[in-house]
């Protein structure tokens, strides 16, 4: 038997096997861990609180920078509060102007047009701007007594206009006749009742006729002429209507903010944002908001430490236990065949168990089988070399093993009586050394994770001294 310990190789599968074994182990290292590190954070931002910055902050974060740097962050600075302070009129304004169907299932909408002709280029002009003064809007509020301000009064009184034939000063028809621009002229008015909106039609009308004189003085032939009118409750199309366009100028003020921020504030130094973040700070009267550390981050990286820590515990123990790893170390490393594997029954890995199997090339033999199988082929060696004693070594002490050992000896002798059969550990007495030393062949048990090697060499060493016939080696291996 020659030796060869220098060949010993770590197994890449195995390994795997053992780190698959290992998963609750490894899962409550995660989330101890994790735990703890999510608990530091947790302690330790106590400490952080918001507050508003100090005068002295902001000019000693100014101080830091160039003049030409600081003067870059005031300029955006101004920049960011004109687009804030647009925003928000809008949305102030939006706020009143906006209707809900609840708003407006008890208002109608009656709609008035007037065709009207003039020599005047943009006479519709003078009845859609100059008509509705803020008089003629106090007076309208009287009529609207639930609408509290004037821009709700806005949004029940409206006029518009469409031209109906040109843009040019005057037309010429066929005849060389010039012909008067002609428009409609569109009054819309939304009130609780047909009551109400023939009260304001009233004035409206007296404000439209104010206008024509007017424009007669320049235009004596300028005519307006009412069309028609019509009531409707149905106000779903003209809300949906005002509250997209609401939607539309809010978006793009946000848009022009959003870009204002990628393509200005970006591009500002760490110090530039430093400065900037506390004039937001302050003259928004907002706390400045501390970054502390993050839980989220803390807790994967407790997370992932335990991992690493589990992982890289079980591969160390691993590589540096000295023990038989695979059935391959012991024909390796000693050059001795093996003559069999027995699986021990023993529990199971509930998300990789086959996995694990597998890894270890463990067949799905039942023990027992196994151990016929093993006592028949050592039965046979013994019969083709003319031999009738054994010795059967147990090297791991475990009472798995014992129990291997001790049903290999009874499927022995069953199968011949006259066959001298021993199991010990000679290394432990002096009695089962000299039973080694004279038994015809020797069989060496090993049992995966638990034999060592330091001891295994010894046995080498006593096997060489005595001259034994290794007939090859039993392994068993626990899933």
């Amino acid at each position: 038997m020659d030796r060869f310990r220098d060949k010993t190789e770590i197994s890449i599968k195995d390994l795997t096997a053992v780190l698959l074994s290992k998963t609750v182990l490894i899962f409550i290292c995660v989330i101890l861990i994790g735990a703890i590190g999510l608990g530091y954070v947790m302690v330790i931002g106590r400490d952080i609180k918001a507050r508003v910055p100090t005068d002295e902050e902001i000019a000693t974060a100014r101080e830091l920078l160039s003049p030409t740097d600081a003067g870059t962050v005031d300029r955006v600075y101004a920049q960011y509060v004109s687009y804030s302070q647009y925003k928000e009129s809008l949305q102030k304004y939006f706020d009143n102007f906006l209707f809900t169907e609840d708003d407006t299932e008890n208002y109608i909408q009656m709609t008035t047009i007037f065709s009207m002709s003039s020599n005047v280029y943009g006479a519709n002009n003078v009845f859609t701007s100059l008509s509705l003064t803020p008089e003629i809007y106090d007076e309208i509020s009287t009529i609207l007594p639930d609408e509290e301000t004037v821009s709700e009064i806005y949004q029940r009184v409206w006029i518009s206009s469409g031209e109906r034939n040109g843009l040019t000063l005057l037309n010429e028809d066929e005849d060389g006749v010039f012909v008067p621009n002609e428009f409609t002229i569109t009054v819309n008015v939304i009130a609780k009742s047909k009551e109400q909106c023939q009260k304001i039609e009233a004035i409206i009308d007296k404000a439209l006729d104010a206008q024509l004189t007017a424009l007669r003085k320049f235009d004596p032939n300028a005519t307006l002429s009412f069309i028609g009118s019509n009531c409707s409750e149905n106000l779903r199309s003209w809300v949906i209507a005002r509250q997209n366009d609401a939607i539309s100028q809010l978006n793009s003020v946000e848009n022009t903010i959003k870009n204002f921020n990628n393509n200005q504030v970006n591009n500002l130094s760490a110090e530039q944002k430093a400065y900037y973040n506390l004039l937001i700070a302050r003259d928004a009267d907002q706390p400045l908001r501390i970054q502390g550390p993050s839980k989220k981050k803390f807790l994967v990286i407790g997370a992932f430490g335990g991992f690493v820590l589990a992982c890289g515990y079980v591969v160390l123990k691993y590589l540096f236990t000295a023990s038989i790893k695979t059935k391959e170390d012991i024909s390796l490393a000693y050059n001795i065949p093996v003559l069999n594997t027995i699986t021990i029954d023993g529990k199971k890995h509930p998300l990789f168990d086959k996995l694990i199997r597998k890894l270890r090339d463990i067949d799905g033999r039942d023990m027992d089988v196994s151990i016929e199988m093993a006592a028949s082929d050592i039965g046979i060696l013994m019969d083709k070399s003319g031999t009738d004693s054994l010795y059967l070594i147990e090297t791991s002490g475990t009472d798995d093993e014992s129990g291997i050992a001790a049903k290999l000896v009874d499927k022995i002798k069953s199968e011949n009586d006259n066959y001298n059969v021993c199991v010990g550990k000679p290394l432990d007495s002096a009695e089962e050394l000299k039973k080694m030393a004279s038994a015809d062949n020797v069989v060496l048990l090993a049992e995966i994770q638990k034999t060592k090697m330091d001891l295994t060499d010894k046995y080498y060493e006593l096997f060489q001294r005595y001259g034994s016939n290794v007939l090859g080696s039993i392994v068993s291996v626990k899933p």
